[in-house]
């Protein structure tokens, strides 16, 4: 299955950074075109990494959308609890655009 997000993949954008730069042991599958085999609902300011495809918009400073393939390995068992969350700036997301805490 693949999954598009809108406003609440800005936070997943962080998250799987974060966690990919620590050495997590967060499974992700595919390439980019595995990912977006199907096409991808904009070519604009798109950013690519192992986990993830996104399209940000710099305006707002949230993704346009998310793509990421996900599977049962991936997701089954896991709880998300933004009160243990550490979010950081996408370092992909040049500095004049990137969203902090306080922006929210």
């Amino acid at each position: 299955a693949f999954a598009l997000g809108g406003c609440s993949g800005a936070a997943v954008c962080t998250w799987l950074n974060v966690k990919l730069q620590e050495g997590s042991s967060i499974s992700h599958s595919g390439t980019t075109q595995d990912i977006c085999k199907y096409g991808m609902p904009s070519t604009e300011n798109v950013i690519t990494t192992p986990a993830y495809v996104c399209s940000m918009n710099y305006r707002f400073r949230v993704p346009n959308w998310v793509a990421e393939h996900l599977t049962m390995e991936n997701v089954q068992g896991r709880q998300a609890s933004r009160a243990q969350a550490n979010f950081y700036s996408d370092p992909a997301v040049p500095l004049l655009f990137r969203s902090i805490n306080a922006d929210y």
